[in-house]
């Protein structure tokens, strides 16, 4: 993978941990994360089950989209803060886009940060993590070929087509 993202031993299966941001007085979600995490997260679950449920599908783009990721190798990492206003309106209807594309989990990682955009157990240094959620998708040899960062600009389903035609 082009960009190394090192996880301490100790910590890489501690998945879904929790802190206290002191900036905001509130837990979030701390380096990696998975689905189970988000949907118990007490700041997160409830907008992730509103969010996904919420969002109405273009199908006719996700069929796009299947068509651009079928039999290719890939990852996408979803920089999120489970505090964070565009994280909460975001990622859920990004994990239904998914799941209607027949994105499989672990083609997806998910890496919670504080409001400082730290993650503690996971290097993100060579991201240049700005705005939250950032997507990020990489090819089979770990380059990245696109991200969405904080809102959609056409539209979730057509700005994740544009990136998975560079595959």
């Amino acid at each position: 993978m082009g960009v190394v993202l090192a996880v301490p031993a100790l910590f890489s299966q501690n998945y879904n941990q929790e802190i206290r941001d002191t900036e905001l007085n509130e837990l979030v979600l701390i380096g990696e994360c998975n689905r189970k995490g988000l949907k118990k997260n007490v700041e997160f679950k409830n907008y992730f089950r509103i969010y996904y449920d919420k969002h109405e599908p273009d199908y006719k783009e996700i069929k796009k989209i299947m068509d651009k990721i079928e039999g290719k190798d890939f990852e996408i990492m979803v920089v999120l803060g489970t505090w964070c206003k565009d994280s909460k309106k975001w990622v859920p209807p990004f994990f239904r886009v998914m799941d209607e594309a027949g994105v499989a989990e672990d083609k997806i990682r998910i890496v919670g940060v504080n409001s400082n955009k730290y993650a503690y157990t996971v290097d993100l240094s060579g991201l240049d993590i700005q705005r939250v959620p950032t997507f990020i998708f990489f090819d089979d040899e770990g380059e990245e070929v696109g991200r969405i960062v904080e809102t959609p600009n056409k539209g979730l389903e057509k700005d994740i087509h544009k990136i998975v035609r560079k595959l």
